[in-house]
């Protein structure tokens, strides 16, 4: 009988020891898995703020971009109301207001001259 319980006592303690090797194993492996596990975290963290950032960048380029058309937009206008009026305009009884204040009245084409025919 003693011998039967010195058997038993002897496993136990065999697999304890196994239990706690593998236990060892197992906390080593769980604090390389929360090593590896906070650094990609922090990588994870400096992504976000990173594509935050450029998030961000892209609005303000997008507002900038909006302030350029909008600027390019009003020198077309500007540009535009600077062209000569169209011939329909012309061809009106009213000049443009631009012309109606430059036009003197002295100023006119001068007379065209005959053609004499030669013989």
């Amino acid at each position: 009988v003693m011998r039967g319980v010195e058997d038993s006592f002897s496993q136990l303690c065999s697999d304890f020891r196994g239990s706690s090797s593998r236990q060892e194993e197992l906390q080593n492996k769980f604090l390389e898995n929360s090593s590896a596990f906070d650094s990609l975290q922090a990588k994870v963290e400096r992504m976000s703020t990173d594509a935050h950032a450029v998030k961000d960048d892209l609005l303000n380029s997008e507002a900038r971009l909006e302030v350029w058309q909008r600027e390019l937009r009003e020198l077309r206008r500007a540009q535009l109301s600077m062209v000569p009026p169209k011939l329909e305009e012309k061809t009106s009884s009213r000049a443009p207001p631009s012309a109606q204040s430059v036009r003197a009245t002295s100023d006119s084409w001068p007379e065209k001259k005959g053609f004499s025919t030669i013989e």
